[in-house]
């Protein structure tokens, strides 16, 4: 219901292009948000975090992590709804690719040199899969036009 209302509010506007950057932009940043804690490292910016979270031990850098990981999923739905383009999603995307190799594996043991490059590959593996799944469908739902189309003929020739 709420994206019915999105559609008929924002896409019948002559201004839709820029709610599409806009709702493209809110994509991107969910997916560079989760690197806020290095930005914000490299600058060398630190302000107070809650004391419930130092009293358990949690340092700046996680407190941020731990915010950009609950912003990234809200910025990816309010930009969804927007209709943005397509291809932001391929940031968001990289990003949690190059983060699900920086979790899983032990940099300090592994040559983190190639953790890019490991990623890029996992992307694109994933994007494969995305297009490999959207084919399939499509396939098989042009089959099933084909063997409706085939059945209603025969039933005409019939009748």
């Amino acid at each position: 219901m709420l994206k019915d209302l999105v559609a008929k509010t924002v896409v019948d506007k002559p201004n839709s292009i820029s709610i599409k950057v806009f709702g493209s932009l809110l994509i991107a940043l969910s997916g560079l948000i989760l690197y806020l804690d290095k930005v914000l490292k490299y600058m060398n910016y630190e302000f107070d975090i809650p004391t419930k979270f130092t009293d358990a031990g949690m340092v700046f850098q996680t407190f941020i992590w731990l915010w950009s990981q609950t912003l990234a999923p809200i910025l990816i739905i309010c930009g969804a709804l927007l209709k943005p383009y397509r291809l932001s999603y391929l940031i968001p995307l990289f990003c949690y690719s190059l983060q699900l190799y920086l979790l899983a594996f032990d940099t300090r043991v592994v040559d983190d040199s190639y953790i890019a490059l490991y990623a890029f590959g996992t992307f694109i593996l994933i994007l494969g899969i995305v297009f490999g799944i959207k084919y399939l469908l499509h396939y098989l739902f042009q089959r099933k036009i084909a063997t409706l189309k085939k059945e209603l003929k025969a039933k005409v020739k019939n009748a």
